[in-house]
């Protein structure tokens, strides 16, 4: 392919950028960009210049089509053509023809959008000046469909096939900023050297291979000893390994069989090397090992020798090819952790590279429903802006649409749930529309039992420690014997599947049922709970019972703590496991209320405060979705009439409404009660903003008990999920150098876990 010079334009030149343009049909008006008319061929396209191009085309088509309106589908896609064939002129990647289509959509709805009340509002000066500047702002904005969208171009991390050629970049750096350049004739030096190598590589393609008895020969035991060739393989392009004793036919061929290269892909075998985390020459050792036992490598065939080059490059393409695995769609609902991990990092002294390690905030994003792993930021600091403009970022970086994002799910720590800066509400004014706010429902029961031990037992010591004698005792509680206790009642605790427990949940599980009968097994006992975390609670709460056990005459406190966990805190946690779904979170939200209604005065005043903070499933817009999802008609049939209620309410708002937790109704007898309806402002749950007002009316006055509208997502109410990407990221973050590599590292190690749980049996290898 021909290249083509770039030429600069003076900026004192008296020629504008339009008369570059050269009609050569009928030109229209449009109100804010004025004369229509095709693309420029000399520059790359800006926003303006698309809505021009788009109008041109479509008063065109109109006249074909006697006056009819063409599709706008049919317009974006020759518009998108068109444009693509400009950026292939500059020699510039781009994304594909269907993305830069979809874009072109997207921005001819903004500007349809835009003039809608342009007949009524055009003597409006405010109206009029939003024109004059949008007007200004897409003149100059490049209409952007280079693969690459790094902002540092001699710093991309983009794959080969994507980056910018090195001799582009002035020219990608000068049309996104100033636009002085303009796209010349055909460089014929670059042409050639292209041509050139076309050449060269269409004729390697075409010669014909040496036959095998011709290769230069090398013994068996050069190629074991040589470690850049150890790395041999089969010419079996199936990738079928042959018989473990083969019969030569003569004895150049026997000679020649361990000059053979390994080109057979280990697919699987790179998988689970990742997911048990063997290195690279143990890996190499043990299948080599393993294929001399099986006879495949002997001393008549050596090719089948896996080195540790080989292990390296097995690794590194099966991470490439998960990459973008699950990136070819929208995200729904999006959920994100963070934590500091110490990083593997390189860092250049001189001509050499050295390792070191380094502290980085990585954030973990999920997308649901499906909890599936789509990548971490590594990010400057944990400021909500900062990670706001980070998550914005990779989907741009990563081509990934989330113009169908509805949900954000994280934990309610302020950065993320703040009302006028926290990352959701900042995500929300980026977007321009409310999203679902689904904050871990697991936290929230964490917390009141956090803020009692400190109450009653003193404050917490780091990230792992209590200053208080009972948080002092618990450290060692697995070494003290049993004696009589006192059983405690606890509410209903319901029966689940303990593999769905991890070892210190079902510690916890076992531990409230030895509490609730009186009994408490030796086998029990001898278990080691988890250790103290105060990211986690639950290996806390299972230690203050295991040390309840083991006290003949147990404080007064031990015993508020101990009948807390028996009563709230254990019931709660496995309620949420087993009823994980957003819309139960109101209803565990009104669970929480209603077992600590048991406690003293001053002691529930303490937790009433802690739920009122954190009652995120409390809001209107959960509420609502909860009643969606009710047994009983009469519930579902109001959430209907509220939501429409909420929208006329709603009708004349232009902003994005805050998120604020209303005040709660602490003697509220069902979950519907639980805020005071008609003392606050309502709003609909963005998730439903699709379902129109007849439909929702129909259902109200009908006889029909469904819709196809109550068919709500599934999504979590909390972010176990999240937590354990954020985990597994720590995991990488020791390993593998660099953002890529780590993603690829987890994706393979999730790919593993998803194919094969556990490998304990014959019956348990899973193929496929």
């Amino acid at each position: 392919m021909a290249r083509v010079a770039k030429v600069a334009i003076h900026k004192n030149t008296k020629q504008s950028k339009m008369s570059a343009r050269t009609p050569t049909r009928k030109t229209t008006h449009c109100p804010i960009f004025e004369t229509l008319g095709e693309m420029s061929q000399l520059r790359l396209p800006t926003n303006a210049d698309i809505i021009r191009h788009f109008l041109f085309v479509r008063n065109e088509k109109k006249g074909i089509m006697a006056g009819k309106d063409p599709p706008a589908s049919i317009i974006a896609t020759e518009t998108a053509n068109t444009l693509v064939n400009i950026w292939k002129k500059s020699s510039v990647p781009t994304i594909t023809l269907k993305k830069v289509t979809e874009k072109v959509k997207k921005l001819n709805t903004d500007y349809r959008t835009l003039l809608k009340p342009y007949k009524g509002r055009q003597q409006s000066e405010s109206y009029t000046k939003k024109l004059r500047d949008l007007k200004l702002s897409w003149e100059e904005t490049l209409f952007d469909i280079a693969s690459c969208k790094c902002k540092d171009l001699n710093h991309c991390h983009c794959s080969k096939e994507k980056k910018i050629p090195a001799q582009e970049r002035e020219f990608v750096i000068d049309q996104r900023t100033t636009r002085n350049l303009v796209i010349g004739s055909i460089d014929v030096a670059s042409s050639r050297k292209i041509a050139k190598r076309n050449q060269r590589m269409m004729k390697r393609s075409q010669e014909p291979e040496e036959p095998f008895e011709e290769r230069p020969k090398l013994k068996p035991k050069d190629t074991a000893s040589e470690p850049g060739d150890s790395e041999n393989a089969t010419g079996n392009d199936s990738g079928k390994l042959p018989d473990s004793n083969p019969q030569p036919c003569c004895s150049s061929t026997t000679e020649n069989v361990s000059n053979l290269q390994m080109r057979v892909n280990l697919t699987a075998f790179a998988r689970e090397c990742d997911r048990y985390g063997v290195s690279d020459r143990s890996a190499a050792s043990l299948s080599s090992a393993l294929l001399q036992d099986l006879g495949i490598v002997n001393e008549q065939d050596t090719s089948k020798i896996i080195d540790r080059n080989k292990v390296r490059r097995e690794r590194e393409r099966h991470r490439k090819e998960l990459q973008y695995k699950n990136m070819e769609v929208g995200v729904e609902a999006l959920y994100f952790d963070g934590r500091k991990d110490k990083s593997l990092t390189q860092t250049k002294k001189g001509d050499k590279y050295y390792y070191s390690t380094i502290t980085e905030e990585h954030i973990s994003l999920v997308k649901e429903p499906g909890s599936i792993y789509l990548g971490h930021l590594a990010v400057s600091s944990g400021s909500a802006v900062v990670i706001k403009d980070a998550i914005l970022d990779f989907f741009n970086r990563k081509e990934v649409s989330i113009e169908s994002l509805i949900a954000v799910g994280c934990d309610g720590t302020n950065v993320n749930t703040g009302t006028n800066a926290g990352i959701i509400r900042l995500l929300e004014i980026a977007l321009n529309r409310p999203l679902q706010w689904f904050i871990c429902m697991l936290h929230l029961n964490e917390l009141p039992l956090r803020h009692l031990l400190i109450q009653l037992d003193g404050v917490t010591q780091g990230p792992k420690a209590l200053s208080g004698a009972i948080g002092k005792s618990i450290q060692a509680c697995e070494t003290l014997p049993l004696v009589r206790f006192s059983k405690i009642g606890s509410n209903d605790i319901p029966d689940l599947d303990r593999k769905i427990l991890s070892t210190d949940q079902q510690y916890l599980y076992d531990m409230l049922h030895a509490v609730s009968s009186g009994e408490c097994s030796e086998d029990l006992a001898r278990i080691k709970p988890g250790p103290v975390v105060h990211s986690r609670w639950v290996t806390t709460a299972s230690r203050i019972l295991r040390l309840y056990v083991a006290s003949e005459h147990p404080s007064e406190n031990l015993v508020h703590l101990a009948k807390f966990i028996m009563k709230v805190y254990g019931p709660l946690w496995f309620s949420i496991k087993c009823m994980p779904l957003c819309t139960e979170g109101p209803r565990h939200l009104w669970r929480l209320i209603a077992y600590s209604r048991y406690m003293p005065t001053d002691l529930r005043k303490i937790v009433d405060v802690v739920i009122q903070r954190n009652g995120f499933f409390g809001h209107s817009e959960n509420l609502l979705l909860a009643m969606l999802a009710d047994d009983r008609e009469h519930i579902r049939k109001l959430a209907c009439r509220r939501i429409i209620a909420s929208r006329k309410e709603d009708k004349n708002s232009t902003s994005v409404r805050q998120f604020r937790v209303p005040p709660l109704n602490m003697q509220a007898e069902d979950y519907t009660e639980i805020i005071y309806w008609y003392e606050t402002d309502r709003s609909e749950p963005p998730i439903l903003r699709h379902v129109s007002d007849e439909d929702l009316q129909t259902f109200v006055s009908g006889e029909e008990t469904t819709a196809p509208f109550l068919d709500l997502p599934k999504f979590p109410c909390h972010t176990q999920a999240t937590e354990r990407c954020v985990h597994l990221v720590t995991e990488a973050s020791s390993k593998v150098c660099g953002e890529e590599k780590r993603d690829g590292f987890i994706k393979s190690r999730i790919e593993s876990r998803n194919l094969m749980k556990s490998f304990n049996s014959k019956s348990e290898f899973k193929l496929k």
